[in-house]
């Protein structure tokens, strides 16, 4: 369901992040962190999901994949392994949060079981940082899994998993509560990739799964189950496009404005592979050298966050598995998501106010205003201008109106809306406090601002209302929690 918000309040426009378009270019980086190896020999290591801590991202967690021995390991930000469940053969890990299970919401870890041909669900357990089962084990398939990537809808907020094979099998899973507090599932999608694939990853926000076709190169597909088999492909690893076969492990990393990059990694070539998130294009490529720790190649799985993840990671992480560990078995690599950015002319996005437990599918729904129609001051006199490029808070002269339009809201249906905000950029440093009383339009489609004396003070508008007298705003450009406002009142 579609919505347009109509707010009369007052705000200062937030300019759109530019993603930068560079041309072809590797750039190195170095690793700071390595975990513990895993303790199986040969081609072990696989995968990796960051999972971040609800409360302390310093206490947040890599999960990786044992494929040869079998078994879950449980790193911590410094590399140090905190768990091994060997009772399982996991090939590829992913993570989701909110899940409902058992009455309560769970962060979900789901994985492909080698050994069973099944899919595995985990819960983490955040008093202790570990992971524990809460599978029913009845979602069995009938190939061998290899890559496997959860997604939550957000259109109908129901949950999949998304399972392929070394023969190029894919198929889609929906997710849910059995009833008794264990994750079951069954089928909604069955597809033929072609060739050998061993990895995907799913944009939730814009509904697309990413499925790597190992010689062939990366396929978008659409992630619900009736997008059906047409699909486009991103990039070729036939010596056509930026890819060397294989091609392996991919990863999102997501902005808080809804940009971002899809990253693949390149095993023929050892480097790894950026795209834009949203169009596709090429960015660059980067490879990770030897530093502090030695340097990546070979590489099956990686995964990436822009979050905030404290001292060590404070804009991001990247993590790889690292198919040569010198003098021990393979292991993952960290690299700061920051030291990666930095590492391109011009620099790549560092944002690290995206939220991955409320961002998508359902959870924090983040919708910027438009210039024109949809922003709107009406002063004393009636008089109301559209045209201006910054917004006046209370004041231009006289005391004013401001109106304020967010369109193209996404509510999925049965959604609740517990928490609403606006968020303020400053234009202009102004000269103290001001009093804002902001109140909602009372209409589900509120109609766009006219320049028509009285257009916003005649609209009809809700009871509810918030006062809000913020601090002085002294600093050009700031947007932090000191320019937000919630929105819902009590």
């Amino acid at each position: 369901m579609r919505r347009t918000l109509g707010l009369v309040a007052a705000v200062a426009l937030v300019a759109g992040i530019c993603t930068p378009r560079l041309s072809a270019q590797v750039a190195e980086v170095t690793a700071t962190v390595e975990t513990d190896p895993v303790p199986t020999d040969d081609d072990a290591a696989d995968d990796a999901a960051i999972w971040i801590h609800p409360r302390d991202p310093s206490r947040s967690l890599v999960i990786g994949t044992d494929k040869s021995g079998g078994g879950l390991a449980v790193y911590d930000l410094a590399g140090r392994e905190l768990q091994y469940d060997g009772s399982v053969r996991p090939n590829n890990v992913d993570v989701r949060y909110g899940f409902p299970l058992g009455g309560t919401s769970v962060d979900l870890v789901g994985f492909s079981e080698r050994r069973e041909g099944t899919i595995g669900t985990y819960v983490v357990d955040t008093a202790v940082r570990r992971v524990r089962d809460v599978g029913a084990g009845t979602i069995e398939l009938d190939f061998s899994p290899a890559g496997l990537c959860l997604y939550r809808s957000p259109t109908s907020g129901r949950w999949y998993a998304f399972v392929v094979g070394t023969r190029g099998e894919l198929e889609q899973w929906e997710l849910f509560d059995d009833g008794m507090g264990k994750v079951d599932g069954r089928l909604v999608r069955s597809l033929d990739v072609g060739d050998e694939t061993e990895a995907c990853t799913v944009d939730d926000a814009l509904g697309r799964l990413y499925v790597s076709e190992e010689p062939v190169g990366i396929w978008r597909y659409g992630a619900e189950p009736g997008d059906g088999a047409r699909r486009t492909l991103v990039d070729a690893s036939d010596g056509s496009g930026h890819l060397t076969a294989d091609v392996e492990g991919l990863a999102i990393y997501q902005t808080s404005d809804g940009g971002g990059y899809l990253i693949a990694s390149s095993q023929g070539s050892d480097e790894f592979v950026i795209y834009e998130r949203r169009s596709g294009d090429h960015v660059g490529t980067f490879r990770i050298v030897e530093g502090a720790v030695d340097g990546v190649s070979n590489t099956d799985g990686i995964d990436v966050t822009s979050v905030d993840l404290g001292p060590r990671f404070p804009e991001g992480l990247f993590v790889a598995q690292d198919g040569e560990n010198p003098r021990a078995n393979q292991n993952f690599k960290y690299v700061p998501w920051g030291a990666i950015a930095r590492s391109f002319r011009p620099r790549l996005t560092i944002d690290t106010g995206f939220d991955p437990r409320g961002d998508v599918g359902g959870g924090r729904v983040r919708i910027r205003v438009a210039r024109g129609p949809d922003d709107a001051e009406e002063r004393r006199s009636g008089t109301v201008a559209l045209s201006d490029e910054r917004l006046e808070l209370v004041r231009d002269r006289r005391n004013q109106t401001v109106g304020l339009r967010f369109t193209g809201i996404q509510v999925p249906r049965d959604a609740r809306i517990t928490r609403a905000w606006i968020r303020f950029t400053v234009a202009e440093a102004g000269a103290g406090a001001a009093t804002l009383v902001i109140r909602g339009q009372a209409a589900d489609d509120a109609r766009r601002f006219r320049p028509v004396d009285g257009d916003l003070s005649s609209r009809r508008l809700t009871t509810a209302r918030v006062r809000w007298r913020p601090r002085a705003w002294g600093t050009v450009g700031a947007s932090g929690p000191g320019n937000a406002r919630p929105t819902s009142p009590s």
